[in-house]
């Protein structure tokens, strides 16, 4: 940006393209591909844009039924830390030692999970190791994130004071961008909720990641505070409950969603590929289209590899 549009004149554009990549890609622009941002960007229809109506829960729902129906078993609160294979023998061992064992294994953790350092919480080892597919998986980007969601007592960003200070009604608002520290809110909108949704994505995500959820709620209501010109005891003492989702900082998720950087095509098409029909990669990241970092994405890729075991 600054070698394209550089001095004053573009100072804006730099800020506002800045501020999208990094609360809505989650990225971080200096890593991230502008053509690639291009071409999602460009690409955008409000109008393909679909809510669950019980929430992704009722997906995952879905999900686990069809794998139990098909016969399929789902282990829980058992991480896996080794994977020793070789062409068509899998042994995928747990922090607890117990070993798991099949012609093949599906690879579908967060992309930040698998670009962390082995001996890191969360990281899994393979044996034998997989350079190729290790270097490609480091090329990728992977974003930031921490979400706050906030309920209170009743909608205030709907009142009279509200209404007066923005000159309109916004009883239809949807999303509220801001140069706050939590700087992109959300509502429920077209449901008349009272829960707030905070995002702050990005480097900015990353720097605040071992922030406690103390200062987290302290700067979220600081930051309502200045867009609604409220006092923030005020919006303190409406605050029925509170949660705040730092993915960045899990050991098991370690971020948000990927991104793409300048010649990640290598490395996608490399990741798409069985290592000797035994390990297959599956994930959002590994998507070739336009919706970038969704489940739509994920799905995708997930059904893509089902498909190539199939017919083995």
């Amino acid at each position: 940006m600054e070698l394209e549009f550089p001095g004053n004149t573009y100072a804006e554009l730099r800020n506002s393209v800045e501020k999208f990549a990094s609360g809505y890609d989650t990225a971080d622009p200096l890593n991230a591909s502008a053509f690639a941002l291009r071409k999602e960007w460009q690409s955008e229809d409000d109008g393909t844009q679909y809510r669950i109506k019980d929430g992704y829960g009722a997906l995952i729902a879905y999900l686990e039924e069809e794998c139990k129906a098909a016969g399929g078993a789902i282990v829980f609160n058992s991480a896996v830390r080794l994977i020793k294979w070789q062409q068509g023998k899998v042994q995928a061992i747990t922090d607890d030692g117990t070993m798991y064992e099949a012609e093949q294994v599906i690879i579908a953790m967060p992309l930040g999970v698998l670009k962390a350092a082995e001996g890191e919480k969360g990281a899994v080892t393979f044996d034998p190791s997989l350079p190729e597919q290790s270097k490609a998986l480091q090329a990728m980007g992977f974003g930031a994130i921490i979400k706050i969601l906030m309920e209170f007592d009743d909608i205030f960003w709907e009142d009279q004071y509200t209404e007066q200070l923005a000159g309109k009604s916004l009883k239809t608002m949807g999303f509220i961008l801001s140069d706050q520290p939590i700087p992109t809110w959300w509502t429920q909108a077209p449901e008349h909720s009272t829960v707030l949704t905070g995002w702050l994505g990005g480097p900015a995500a990353l720097e605040k990641k071992d922030t406690t959820e103390e200062d987290i709620l302290r700067l979220s209501l600081q930051s309502l505070a200045k867009i609604f010109s409220r006092d923030p005891l005020w919006l303190k003492d409406k605050l029925v409950a509170f949660a705040v989702v730092n993915w960045t900082n899990k050991p098991y998720t370690r971020g948000s969603y990927a991104y793409d950087t300048v010649n990640i095509s290598a490395s996608r098409q490399l990741l798409n590929q069985s290592v000797h029909n035994t390990i297959f990669f599956a994930g959002e990241y590994l998507y070739e289209g336009t919706a970038m970092g969704t489940v739509e994405a994920a799905l995708t890729s997930g059904k893509g590899v089902a498909e190539q075991i199939i017919d083995l």
